[in-house]
């Protein structure tokens, strides 16, 4: 299927990482110009760049701290200069900090940048693209959140917290740039697999894992490019303001 993004130009913040690159490449396949973000992988961030290029592409990277303000904005002009424009912004970067069992333990220095770098920082990333992406003939912006917003988890108290914030967000620029014609929505992934594995459970633990899914198997980076590519293309025309759970079934 022509997924409609051939020459468009796509945004992907934390390319570097796992699924992030996975997101990448699924849009440099369908000929989209894609740009990188990486907040302390530059080598990986770089390869990733030569390899789509090899494809014929067009591609840059780009660093971005989303606790600097100065560096989201700076970020969206680099891309939109780079590729006169923006069409697709992919909110996929994520500001992490170790967590901590017992909310008692955590400290407003703990809390704080958390909340800055995952809301405060994708807002005013979000904020300085929008004005490309309303010019764009098919804006897109995709979200990429997580199941832990619903599900929880202990020592997750801020992140959940920020990602929850971001399905407000999302929503509400759905009707703000919906007028424009910009679609809006979220990707919220559960536990998932790169290369067949997961940096926290056993080989085991993700066998029994599997055995709890209705169709007996764990969602991939792969599987979450797919879903971000189909809410980004064009031949997604009136899904917006919605979260699509990739979680291979289970609620």
């Amino acid at each position: 299927m022509d997924m409609r993004l051939y020459g468009s130009s796509v945004m992907v913040t934390g390319g570097s990482g796992d699924i992030g690159r996975a997101i990448a490449r699924a849009f440099a396949a369908e000929g989209a110009n894609v740009a990188i973000t990486y907040a302390t992988q530059a080598d990986v961030a770089k390869e990733l760049a030569r390899e789509l290029g090899e494809q014929g592409v067009r591609t840059c990277d780009v660093h971005l701290d989303l606790g600097s303000p100065e560096s989201a904005t700076a970020a969206v002009d680099v891309v939109t200069e780079a590729f006169g424009g923006l069409d697709v912004l992919v909110n996929n970067a994520v500001w992490w900090e170790e967590w901590r069992d017992y909310i008692e333990d955590w400290e407003p220095e703990d809390w704080q940048p958390v909340l800055r770098g995952n809301i405060e920082g994708v807002f005013t990333l979000t904020q300085r693209a929008a004005p490309f992406l309303r010019r764009s003939r098919a804006g897109r912006i995709v979200f990429i959140s997580s199941t832990l917003t619903e599900r929880g988890m202990t020592g997750c108290w801020s992140y959940a917290t920020a990602k929850s914030a971001g399905h407000g967000l999302a929503r509400g620029l759905a009707w703000d740039l919906g007028r424009d014609g910009v679609l809006v929505n979220t990707v919220s992934p559960g536990m998932v697999l790169v290369n067949g594995r997961h940096r926290s459970a056993s080989d085991e633990e993700l066998a029994e894992l599997a055995t709890r899914q209705p169709v007996r198997r764990l969602p991939t980076a792969e599987d979450v490019a797919a879903a971000v590519l189909f809410l980004a293309s064009g031949v997604n025309q009136s899904i917006t303001g919605e979260i699509l759970r990739v979680t291979g079934g289970t609620a």
